[in-house]
């Protein structure tokens, strides 16, 4: 099986395959392995310290998930193989996520093709990179391109998206990172209002300062563009969003209630990942994992590159979904 990973600035073409080994008559024991090659960005060099760094933190995610007979290695200069036992082979997606996790103040930082013509902002989410970027396909500097889910209501847009996934172009500007959060916060539950996995996550105190102040100007943004208006209806059209991003797409993008919270949120109450119903419990300690990992290490590899992977299940919105609970109040 081939697949290409892609991310900001490195492809990682990934080969996986099932590996059968044994001696004389002993019994025979199954694999699972993948390697990944790294194809670096324009004007950068991958690096033996890059790929060392990159291989010891997948070593201690392997610990961290329960999987202590998993292997890393170095093959060449650019490519990292992992072989794990293969009914522990779902943990391959989360060993090597980058676990990216960024906030952004969503309307403000819309670049290029992802805003309509006006002085409102209102975004754009395309259908394509081609679609975003121009045939060339390159990114501006100063930006980086975002993906989010139709079918999760992740992508706002004043434009219909007619594919399963849609594309914005952001200011690289993120409003708060994984480095403002506290790690004994991060840990796997289960949501008592929809029954779905979560991930709990609470912020620093530093963390919980920033938080106030982007959430206070989106809502003075929103009650500014309503000119007095303050009805549910006049919210719904009038207010800004708070996107959540992991590894460059959008978990969920909550809407700041400007009406019932004109002076923003406070940070003190946290947020939370939800994994919606197609999501499992072992998945959200999974993630929860590789978030906490983030904080004692680092990110996987050092940017301008970065190991992508895709989820099976993916992120879906609810009612209390990250970040719900502190920019309404509802679920509090």
């Amino acid at each position: 099986m081939l697949a290409v990973i892609k991310s900001k600035g490195l492809y990682f073409a990934a080969a996986a395959l099932v590996v059968i080994s044994g001696c004389g008559h002993g019994k025979k024991s199954e694999t699972f392995a993948v390697r990944l090659k790294a194809v670096p960005a324009p004007g950068h060099r991958v690096t033996t310290q890059d790929l060392d760094r990159s291989a010891s933190i997948m070593r201690k995610r392997l610990q961290e998930l329960g999987v202590p007979d998993g292997k890393v290695r170095i093959e060449s200069r650019d490519v990292i193989a992992i072989e794990l036992p293969k009914g522990a082979a779902s943990n391959i997606r989360f060993v090597s996520k980058t676990a990216l996790l960024e906030f952004y103040d969503f309307e403000a930082v819309l670049a290029g093709r992802s805003v309509a013509p006006g002085l409102s902002r209102l975004p754009i989410a395309r259908p394509s990179l081609t679609a975003l970027l121009g045939k060339d396909r390159s990114t501006p500097p100063g930006t980086v391109v975002v993906s989010c889910k139709v079918a999760d209501g992740n992508c706002l847009s004043v434009q219909q998206v007619p594919t399963s996934k849609g594309f914005y172009l952001f200011k690289n500007e993120p409003a708060l990172t994984g480095a403002e959060l506290a790690l004994s916060g991060t840990r796997a539950d289960i949501d008592p209002q929809t029954n779905a996995p979560i991930v709990l996550i609470q912020f620093t105190n530093e963390g919980k300062k920033i938080f106030h102040d982007i959430t206070r100007r989106e809502a003075q943004r929103g009650a500014l563009a309503c000119k007095g208006a303050r009805s549910q209806q006049d919210v719904n059209r009038c207010a800004q969003h708070f996107a959540i991003v992991l590894d460059h797409e959008i978990l969920s993008l909550p809407y700041i209630d400007f009406a019932r919270n004109p002076d923003g949120i406070p940070g003190d109450n946290g947020a939370q990942i939800d994994l919606g119903q197609a999501g499992s419990l072992g998945e959200a300690k999974k993630l929860a994992q590789v978030v906490q990992s983030w904080r004692r290490s680092g990110y996987l590899t050092p940017r301008p590159w970065a190991i992508r992977s895709r989820s099976r299940h993916g992120f879906r919105s609810s009612p209390c979904h990250l970040g719900r609970q502190a920019l309404e109040g509802a679920c509090a």
